[in-house]
């Protein structure tokens, strides 16, 4: 208990709960103790004090400390689990509207294991127009299934590439970071968006150092950028804290499904990187930074029925 006055001049330096015991600590420095169920003067208030003490803490700190232990879950408290039995399931494809061209770079650090040259492409095609790494998730929903357990998430620098490059991480969950490059990687993670708020800045110079994050660092639901500050600008990788387990990445091809969603109307959400290189910060002649275009979001309406499958297909069209 932080020390104060009790009331009576006397200035507290620790209170017992279970006897409404009080060490108090008179004007001359000497420490006295005292009861209140006898008459010492320098008890007076004490039953009052832990009165208050128990209510503060049945108010505020139990709060508190069970929003703790939601993050400790992986779960946002403005979300509930339930048990989701015979839900309905969304799938379809992310597709590509035209086309966009690659753009090759020079590394000029570490060749032999970044290679001479990188392709700066952000975005990857496959079967059809299908646009891998695309985020597809329900908004703003209130209940639902859990994340799955036990699951652990991690980002590797393989190659000076970032490893997966789009992922999703529950909220209130650790990542870990792993660096199987024998060369010297920085991962820098910022919250993605005005302010590019910093979260994490670790160098790692040691191949297969891995490094746990926290959960209590990453401070709110929302995408994450990850980037490294040794001398490699094109490595990026996008993270999206997710605050429910409503959320999926499409594969090569651009397909997605979300499963066992409770029936209801929903708002669906397609997100994915930007594209198109808008800047180069050089140095001595080299490239040290590289920023893009904002990245494209697409809404769409579902309903989601009992037991049964829709479908919600989204077109990437490029600026």
């Amino acid at each position: 208990m932080d020390r104060g006055e009790d009331g009576s001049g006397l200035n507290v330096v620790e209170n017992d709960l279970r006897d409404c015991i009080v060490l108090v600590k008179s004007p001359s420095g000497a420490v006295v103790s005292g009861r209140t169920s006898g008459s010492e003067v320098e008890c007076k208030g004490c039953c009052m004090l832990q009165r208050t003490m128990v209510r503060v803490f049945g108010r505020v700190i139990m709060p508190l400390l069970l929003i703790g232990w939601n993050s400790l879950q992986g779960a946002e408290p403005g979300y509930r689990t339930v048990d989701v039995r015979n839900g309905g399931l969304v799938r379809g494809t992310v597709r590509l509207s035209g086309s966009a061209s690659d753009f090759t770079v020079p590394t000029g650090k570490d060749d032999k294991i970044c290679g001479p040259t990188v392709l700066l492409s952000k975005l990857t095609t496959g079967r059809n127009g299908g646009v891998k790494n695309a985020i597809v998730y329900i908004e703003q929903i209130g209940e639902g299934k859990s994340f799955a357990p036990g699951k652990k998430y991690l980002l590797d620098q393989k190659e000076c590439k970032y490893t997966p490059h789009v992922s999703v991480l529950p909220y209130g969950v650790p990542l870990e970071i792993v660096n199987s490059d024998p060369v010297l990687h920085n991962v820098h993670l910022s919250e993605l968006g005005a302010g590019r708020a910093s979260v994490v800045n670790i160098a790692q110079p040691i191949k297969g150092q891995r490094t746990v994050i926290q959960a209590s660092r990453i401070r709110r639901p929302g995408f994450l950028v990850a980037t490294c500050d040794a001398g490699h600008p094109w490595m990026s990788a996008y993270i999206m804290v997710a605050e429910h387990p409503y959320y999926t990445v499409t594969d090569s091809d651009g397909n997605y499904f979300i499963s066992d969603i409770p029936p209801g109307e929903y708002r669906l959400v397609m997100w994915h990187e930007g594209v198109r290189v808008t800047r180069i910060d050089s140095s001595k002649g080299k490239a040290v930074r590289y920023e893009y275009e904002e990245p494209y979001v697409t809404e769409s309406h579902i309903s989601v029925e009992k037991g049964k499958t829709s479908r919600a297909d989204f077109q990437l069209q490029l600026r």
